[in-house]
């Protein structure tokens, strides 16, 4: 089971959740997002944008069971990623907008590998009905996975939920990550078996949902992500 961590805003956050058994969390770059990452202006048009505090020196290794820097973007110039996950050492791109699926795969050949050396792309697909499902079949070709995600969890909302079990229908080859109130409400994890789909290969948990889970000791906080962590997939 992975477990990707969402809406990460600075150092000190990545130093508490580093320490945890996750294999993916991000930086949400996402425009007037509440856990927005800024750059500062260089102030001139000759020079991109930096970062205040640049994570290139934190080193993510991208092996198996190793924790990956994700970056989210929603509908943004490609110049203005690729600045980023320079900037931010990302080992992979969540895209939640309209972005096409030429643009998913220039952003890798663009990247890969003068500028990083493997890029995980995650499509992001928000979910109000059965049918929204459907929307991977354009983007199969040319991401790695796919996040289902309740409509409106990408605006700073983390609790809004579908029916899972619509997950059941995906008939796509690549693997997939389901997002909507996954926290330590009692019987939350449970409905997880609700997904029979062999291609579920995660959670995505929101940085909301982890503070009410880390508002408990420190114990019932390892027990909830191993709980995940022994989910059969």
């Amino acid at each position: 089971m992975i477990i990707k961590i969402c809406e990460i805003g600075n150092v000190r956050e990545i130093a508490s959740i580093e320490k945890l058994p996750i294999d993916m969390y991000d930086l949400n770059f996402c425009k007037d997002h509440p856990s927005s990452v800024y750059m500062h202006s260089s102030d001139t048009g000759m020079l991109p944008d930096y970062a205040v505090n640049p994570l290139k020196n934190r080193t993510v290794d991208v092996k198996p069971n190793w924790q990956v820097r994700i970056g989210t973007f929603e509908d943004e110039m490609p110049q203005n990623i690729i600045t980023r996950v320079y900037n931010f050492n990302l080992r992979g791109i969540q895209l939640n907008g309209n972005e096409t699926p030429t643009m998913c795969e220039n952003l890798k050949l663009t990247l890969v590998p003068d500028l990083c050396p493997e890029l995980l792309i995650i499509k992001r697909i928000a979910v109000n009905k059965p049918g929204d499902i459907e929307v991977y079949r354009r983007y199969e070709q040319v991401v790695d996975y796919f996040l289902f995600d309740a409509e409106g969890n990408d605006r700073g909302t983390c609790d809004n939920r579908f029916d899972w079990s619509w997950l059941n229908a995906y008939q796509g080859e690549k693997p997939f990550l389901v997002g909507g109130g996954i926290g330590y409400e009692e019987g939350r994890i449970a409905a997880l078996n609700s997904i029979e789909n062999p291609r579920f290969a995660g959670v995505n948990i929101s940085k909301q949902n982890m503070i009410q889970v880390k508002k408990r000791t420190n114990i019932q906080l390892l027990s909830f992500m191993n709980s995940l962590k022994e989910m059969k997939v």
